[in-house]
């Protein structure tokens, strides 16, 4: 009798009965779950396989006594109705059934072809299936999803006996397991706030839900420019909405960042624009700023004019979206002399002569028009002809005063037409009549409503194209 035990004794022959399971018929493996115990593993799979070692002892086939418990209540786990089962198996492993919200736990035990047989073994790992996402419900929000604070509390409940964790835009919300809800303050930025929820369970089976807030500022604080200002629309943090470079007569360049939709801006704060120095980049007086890619290297660099007519350059070193702009220097033209007008100085950066090289337009204080010819290539798109005025027949294209030039194809003909602002708050247009190559523009006419009368929108009128068709602002 004792060789017999000892033939057949589980404990040897079994080690430990571990009942590891080997993979799914997904092949996901249960170590790939999280577990708060050893003791526990959760999984999300139909079936399993569970194994052990062989018996030493010549075996005739193993008994598995499976207890399955099955949580009848997804808010309470201590409804659940257990039954038991015994099954068999002639090799040392068994595929297993799995149905959610149950658990299963196994003992084995090894039957001789003597009819003897072992004590079963210890219980196994308990195994939980659970195989459905976590059903999370959120609190009624505001009205309309539309706030006044900065700051909201994201509030709700949730229906899952095994659950993991809660995030809400990446951060984790404070979970109660015991009234089972959940809550997350979030800071929200003027505009569109998308908001996205994440759940998840210790069986690895994710909820995600989205939704937006709209934050509109009870109070938004512009900058005071107390003169003119002088704006120029870009994309400055590539993001695909345009936001605002905004001079002032103080010689600063302020940003507002676009905090609503690419059809419905939103711009609430501001900063002024630095160099890589740390100092705020001030040219003086009547800052008129300009963003183009200068040197080709496809980052935007700046140009700004100033009151006293001297052209500006900062040159990019930052990335696409976050720009960052070396020192500040006066812009020279190929004789080494700087870029200068009389006054007021107004850059505009187009190709004008379809050469792949960018030319500059200069507004000036007197009405006049400039043109800095640019002398280089593709690879050195800085070197730049002495400023020439620009004629139409022959004669110098002139103003009022204070011109700001702008290029667009006004008459959607392919071709490089000019609009020009002047200081009595009018538009002029100067149309060309030619598709390609320097433009051959014809004498200018100012640009009327459709009541007929001329566009008088300011002190200044400042000229400037948005979208991609020929949507036409006028500040």
């Amino acid at each position: 009798m004792r060789k017999i035990n000892s033939y057949f004794s589980i404990w040897h022959t079994l080690l430990f009965v571990s009942l590891i399971i080997m993979g799914y018929l997904v092949t996901t493996h249960i170590s790939e779950a999280l577990t708060f115990s050893s003791s526990v593993t959760y999984f999300n799979q139909n079936s399993a396989e569970i194994s052990w070692s062989p018996s030493r002892g010549s075996v005739s086939y193993y008994v598995l006594e499976i207890t399955d418990a099955h949580y009848l209540s997804l808010n309470n786990n201590s409804s659940v109705l257990t039954a038991v089962k015994e099954v068999r198996s002639s090799a040392p492993f068994y595929q297993l059934s799995c149905k959610n919200n149950h658990s299963y736990q196994v003992a084995v035990k090894a039957v001789s072809h003597n009819g003897f047989s072992s004590g079963f073994s210890p219980p196994s790992t308990l195994f939980i299936c659970d195989q459905e996402r976590p059903e999370v419900i959120l609190d009624p929000l505001p009205s309309f999803r539309k706030l006044t604070s900065p700051n909201i509390s994201i509030t709700g409940s949730y229906r899952e006996l095994n659950l993991s964790s809660i995030s809400i835009n990446g951060l984790s919300a404070s979970i109660n397991p015991f009234t089972k809800t959940f809550s997350r303050n979030i800071s929200l930025a003027p505009g569109i706030n998308q908001i996205t929820l994440v759940a998840k369970d210790l069986a690895g089976n994710i909820s995600i839900k989205e939704l937006q807030i709209t934050y509109s500022p009870a109070n938004t604080s512009f900058y005071d420019p107390k003169e003119n200002s002088h704006p120029f629309a870009v994309d400055y943090n590539n993001d695909g909405k345009m936001d605002l470079l905004l001079g002032s007569d103080d010689g600063k360049i302020s940003v507002y960042i676009n905090r609503g939709e690419k059809e419905a801006p939103l711009f609430n704060d501001h900063w002024f624009l630095t160099a890589t120095d740390g100092k705020v980049i001030d040219v003086g007086s009547r800052a008129v700023p300009c963003i183009a890619d200068m040197n080709g290297d496809g980052l935007m660099d700046l140009l700004v004019g100033s009151g006293e007519g001297y052209l500006y350059y900062c040159e990019n070193e930052g990335i696409p979206t976050k720009p960052l702009f070396g020192k500040t220097v006066l812009l020279e033209d190929v004789k080494g002399t700087p870029i200068k007008v009389d006054s007021n100085s107004a850059p505009c950066v187009v190709d004008w002569d379809d050469d792949s090289t960018m030319e500059i337009l200069l507004g000036c204080g007197n009405g006049t028009i400039l043109l800095c010819g640019n002398e280089g290539d593709v690879s050195n798109d800085l070197i730049f002809s002495t400023p020439a005025h620009l004629a139409v027949e022959g004669l110098s294209l002139k103003v009022e005063a204070n011109s700001i030039p702008f290029v667009a194809d006004w008459d959607n003909d392919g071709g490089k037409d000019l609009l020009i602002g002047d200081n009595g708050g009018y538009l002029h247009l100067y149309l060309n009549s030619v598709e390609n190559g320097d433009p051959d523009l014809m004498v200018g006419e100012k640009v009327y409503r459709e009541d007929y009368t001329h566009v008088l929108e300011k002190e200044l009128a400042i000229p400037y194209f948005i979208g991609m068709g020929m949507s036409k602002l006028m500040l």
